[in-house]
């Protein structure tokens, strides 16, 4: 079973911000349909997930600590680059 962990404060101002609740992210993080990049943020790796949910794409960023999934962000995709890179990427998926 994935564990899942976030600041409080860090989800309230999320909510705030972006509408989605961090206890959701799940949703992405367990899709088989996403696709998953790899970032340094403050000089620190992190993950992030697009992944489609509900109709919407959606991206999650994290990092793993001690086999938990900590939860720094997770919204709705809005950049055309997110767009464009989870869509490139699972077009070729299939040939």
């Amino acid at each position: 079973m994935v564990r899942y962990d976030w600041h409080s404060s860090k989800a309230v101002s999320n909510m705030q911000k972006h509408g989605v609740n961090f206890a959701e992210a799940w949703r992405v993080y367990e899709n088989q349909e996403k696709i998953t990049l790899e970032i340094i943020r403050n000089n620190e790796n992190r993950l992030v997930d697009i992944a489609p949910v509900a109709g919407r794409l959606m991206v999650l960023v994290y990092v793993l600590r001690n086999e938990c999934v900590w939860i720094i962000s997770y919204r709705k995709a809005k950049h055309p680059k997110e767009t464009r890179l989870y869509y490139d990427a699972t077009t070729h998926r299939s040939e």
